[in-house]
């Protein structure tokens, strides 16, 4: 922070939001020494908008009944007047850090669990580093966290595809946007504030969610999706940009495991180990379409085996194992497109309630209107479903390539390849 023009009993100082994960950028206004208002900072990249627990932020820190040091409790539990005494800091710590060693020493420090609120609507975001670096240096792993039905499908299942959480999305190089289970408009208006100004430079949006609000409210089309259903909805999108070959063969091939031979009879990706017997488990074999014949992949040196390979995505092959018996095996993307066939729009359409013909215009807008970004969050989150659905969504942006490019809407900054 710091401070703007002041005078003697008036100045304003220039900071951020922390009651939630967006930290908007604000400027505080101070006068005799007292907070009397928050503004948006309109100059700050991350400005422009604060929500109405920002502009509440005087109030919260004034208000009468705000817990503002430590109490004692002096009578048992479950009597009516728990006879709160105000106590110091120091004694407050102390008393905790004890009886915290002394459920280390008689049971273990697994005994022990720490539990936080969310960080994307409360202000524990600027503290929870510290809290897992407590927990870590007391010796529990045992965290406990709403992530379950707010973001572990969004960050944990988009790492599992992807080796990285979702980026945010790079909008000024955008000419599409897909926003999927996600209402900017109430609950991240920095996001909502720049997805309207680049929808007003022509950028295209297309936005799944079973209500027509917000940003949804004015995207060119939206997909009203039934709760629950959209893993099928996403391959579905798959389906149409696999069977009209609208997907970037070169980045699947270069940038994906999609090429990577899957055994028939297990299912499992076939290894160099299969084939020879002093071959490596952790070595992919894919098929090169150039010389007919099976390569390997050397996952720990990100590389063939040799150069100028170019990896089929479809068709049945079958190599030798060594044992001199055929493996049948196909390219785990003919696996994807096997899948997401089940599900093309025409089939679909009565599981998500999205028209096929609606499906494929989405599917065609986002394929044509390159580079795309891509956000979502908890809209999915709140189904049984939410992990393996986001990991749809993730392959299905995988497979228009627009990530880690210069002038791409893909976020910068990915340094691990992609996986289907």
């Amino acid at each position: 922070m710091f401070a703007g023009q002041a005078s003697a009993d008036k100045y304003t100082v220039r900071g951020y939001c922390a009651l939630c994960t967006a930290h908007c950028a604000t400027i505080t206004t101070v006068e005799n020494g007292r907070v009397v208002r928050l503004d948006p900072d309109p100059d700050h990249p991350n400005g422009g908008v604060i929500c109405v627990k920002g502009k509440a932020a005087p109030e919260l820190l004034y208000h009468p009944e705000r817990l503002n040091y430590p109490l004692k409790r002096t009578r048992p539990k479950g009597d009516s007047d728990p006879g709160w005494a105000r106590v110091s800091w120091d004694e407050a710590l102390d008393a905790i850090a004890k009886k915290l060693l002394e459920i280390r020493e008689r049971h273990g420090a697994r005994a022990v669990a720490l539990a936080k609120g969310t960080r994307s609507g409360t202000s524990v975001d600027d503290a929870e580093r510290w809290l897992g670096r407590f927990l870590n240096a007391f010796g529990s792993p045992n965290w406990v966290s709403t992530t379950h039905v707010c973001n572990w499908h969004k960050d944990t299942g988009f790492s599992y595809t992807f080796g990285s959480n979702i980026p945010t999305p790079d909008l000024k190089n955008s000419n599409a946007f897909l926003l999927w289970g996600h209402n900017p408009s109430s609950t991240s208006l920095i996001l909502a504030h720049d997805i309207v100004t680049a929808r007003a430079r022509g950028m295209k949006i297309v936005a799944v969610d079973p209500r027509k609000v917000g940003i949804a409210s004015q995207a060119d089309i939206a997909l009203q999706v039934r709760p629950g259903t959209d893993g099928a909805l996403a391959l579905a999108l798959i389906h149409c940009l696999i069977d009209e070959t609208w997907y970037d063969t070169d980045f699947v091939r270069q940038w994906t495991n999609g090429p990577f031979l899957l055994r028939r009879d297990t299912g499992r990706a076939l290894a160099e180990a299969d084939l020879v017997e002093s071959g490596s488990p952790d070595r992919y074999v894919v098929w090169d379409d150039r010389t007919d014949a099976a390569v390997i992949y050397d996952a720990a040196g990100g590389g063939f085996e040799r150069d100028d390979v170019r990896p089929a995505l479809f068709g049945a092959k079958a190599p030798h194992g060594k044992d001199g018996r055929e493996i049948l095996c196909a390219p785990a993307f003919e696996f994807l497109a096997e899948l997401s066939s089940r599900y093309a729009p025409e089939r679909s359409q009565e599981i998500t309630w999205v028209a096929a013909e609606k499906v494929w215009r989405a599917a065609h807008l986002v394929a044509h209107s390159r580079p795309v970004s891509l956000y979502m969050w908890n809209g999915i989150g709140q189904h049984t479903n939410a992990t393996q659905a986001n990991r749809a969504i993730a392959t299905l942006y995988a497979l228009l390539g627009d990530i880690d490019r210069l002038s791409a809407g893909g976020k910068r900054g990915f340094s691990q390849n992609a996986g289907e």
